[in-house]
């Protein structure tokens, strides 16, 4: 944390400096003080939080839709092996892709509204989610597999009882890929076709030559982005505790012992190493 905040007041002095000693124009790079008083100014009006909730809902919608449908894919995938073998380089292929390229698609489906931000968000979240949840249960070691399903355990049991526990690291990192990734799907879709958010706004201060306003309200996303990415964090770190628990029990060997809960690709591939000896 001291690292982080060192690191940026570096970078702030760094923007002061530069700006005050008319190393670019002022209309390029404002210097940073006048960059936060406008910030300040800005938090104090009603037009900024009705933007940032404008964004803040196709952000969160979309990353919803998103995840439900990355982790469906991948719980199907889990299940029939089959379909994953088929979608798995297409998946790959289509994961590589700017987003921004299906957003003419989703306009014509679902208009110049919000909707169409919705869509965008939803699009780049659906990626990274399904890519992440799908090598997490597919890298599930069948030994456990096996013995789950000689204790009479069926499909339900096994992705709530076996493939969930084991798989939980991974895809709530994946989550917290696409929430990042679906903010900026929504922003850059804002700054195209748009008539209220963040983006948007953004935009209108470009337009009009506000340009310190315009690096106000970026910094205000990326307060905010860093917060939300450093409650995720913390989130993620709580739901998993017992497994990081675990493997410090052991000594800190990443290849867990039969019977202890997993978290991780890494220590999956230990207990498929130790199964296979």
């Amino acid at each position: 944390m001291r690292a982080r905040l060192i690191a940026l007041i570096i970078v702030a002095g760094g923007w002061e400096i530069a700006a005050r000693a008319d190393w670019l124009s002022a209309t390029v790079l404002p210097p940073f003080s006048s960059v936060l008083v406008s910030l300040v100014r800005q938090l104090g009006q009603h037009n900024t939080w009705y933007q940032a909730y404008v964004s803040a809902w196709a952000i969160v919608v979309g990353f919803a839709i998103g995840t439900a449908a990355g982790l469906l894919f991948a719980a199907t995938t889990t299940v029939i092996r089959a379909l994953w073998t088929a979608s798995e380089p297409v998946l790959y292929y289509l994961s590589s892709l700017p987003k921004i390229i299906f957003f003419p698609v989703l306009l014509l489906y679902l208009s110049t509204g919000i909707f169409s931000k919705v869509g965008m968000g939803a699009v780049s979240a659906f990626f990274p989610v399904a890519i992440t949840a799908a090598q997490a249960l597919h890298e599930v070691p069948q030994v456990q597999l096996r013995a789950a399903r000689s204790l009479g355990a069926g499909r339900r049991k096994l992705l709530t009882h076996v493939y969930l526990p084991a798989a939980a690291g991974p895809v709530l990192s994946g989550l917290r890929l696409g929430l990042a990734v679906a903010v900026t799907g929504v922003l850059l879709a804002e700054t195209s076709v748009a008539s209220a958010g963040l983006g948007w706004q953004a935009m209108q201060d470009y337009d009009n030559l506000r340009i310190t306003d315009m690096y106000a309200l970026l910094l205000f996303v990326f307060f905010a982005a860093t917060a939300i990415n450093a409650g995720v964090g913390r989130l993620i770190r709580y739901l998993t505790r017992y497994n990081q628990a675990t493997a410090t029990r052991l000594g800190g060997d990443d290849r867990l012992q039969p019977g202890a809960p997993l978290g991780g690709g890494e220590r999956l591939r230990g207990v498929r190493e130790r199964s296979t000896r």
